[in-house]
């Protein structure tokens, strides 16, 4: 139904378009970029993390996760590398965790799992969402009677960065990007896709690895100052050209005044200009 979608903007209105976490093959095959974030980084760099804190071959492991969505499928495929080539028993596993009609189902679901493997020594949960559940389970525990030393998850946003740094967090790691930053590059993608300038159809947005001990060892509480402290989050140097401004906050309007740092946008393109307003409108047309 997607592609059909996809296809009638493509053919009927010839309109470029980039996909976010799309499954499936590319519905056209020039003019639609299925963008992704790189799943087996953020799974990879996680995992590593984990298997040095944890590098005994005698490691319990509770897994929760929907096999469901794509980037949770691709990321599984990593977690199963890593759980054989480390030797992990994998206690429990919560596999359909998006399908509860309710957050408070899923915690209680963890929490029954948690309180039936009370060996457990860490939780692997790669989505925020599942993450947090997963805290919130483990604070359901009677006494907190069990052994979990760690869980580990994926994204990162202020109010993850703030669970994280929270005193006695068991959130230990996480990988992903900034969200803002993310959603500008999509812009940028659809500008280069729209002046023939994109050489892959499949593009893996850059994941970066973020640990407890990293944030607090540089008094990070929000994204504002992690970026500060990683500036590679920004992506200024992911699907750039020497016509596009690389970061909303790097660009400044000459014919407004913008009223936020989040207003800037550079228009002064020269013979690009009309490409980059015309990939906007594609854009926030994607984003409806």
């Amino acid at each position: 139904a997607m592609c059909a979608v996809i296809k009638s903007a493509i053919e009927d209105s010839s309109i470029p378009v980039v996909s976010f976490d799309f499954k499936g093959d590319p519905c056209h095959p020039s003019k639609h970029i299925l963008a992704a974030q790189a799943d087996d980084v953020m799974a990879s760099v996680v995992l590593q993390h984990a298997a040095m804190q944890y590098p005994d071959s005698d490691v319990q492991v509770g897994y929760v996760s929907d096999l469901n969505f794509e980037p949770l499928i691709n990321r599984h495929q990593v977690y199963e590398t890593f759980k054989m080539l480390q030797g992990w028993t994998e206690a429990f596993f919560v596999g359909n965790a998006a399908n509860f009609s309710t957050r408070e189902e899923l915690v209680d679901v963890i929490a029954a799992e948690l309180e039936a493997s009370p060996e457990v020594d860490f939780v692997y949960a790669p989505w925020d969402y599942l993450t947090v559940a997963s805290l919130d389970a483990l604070e359901h525990q009677p006494g907190n009677d069990t052994m979990v030393g760690a869980v580990y998850g994926a994204d990162i946003n202020d109010e993850d960065i703030a669970l994280m740094t929270a005193p006695g967090s068991l959130w230990q790691a996480t990988a992903g990007g900034d969200p803002k930053a993310i959603g500008a590059s999509l812009m940028r993608m659809i500008a280069l896709l729209v002046t023939d300038e994109l050489e892959s159809t499949e593009i893996g947005i850059p994941s970066f690895l973020v640990t407890k001990d990293y944030l607090l060892e540089n008094s990070i509480t929000s994204m504002q100052t992690l970026r500060e402290a990683l500036p590679d989050l920004k992506l200024s140097s992911f699907m750039e050209a020497c016509w596009i401004v690389p970061t909303i906050e790097e660009a400044v309007a000459p014919t407004m005044e913008p009223t936020s740092s989040s207003d800037k946008l550079d228009f002064s393109f020269g013979p690009s200009r009309i490409h980059h307003l015309f990939s906007i409108i594609v854009g926030f047309w994607m984003l409806s």
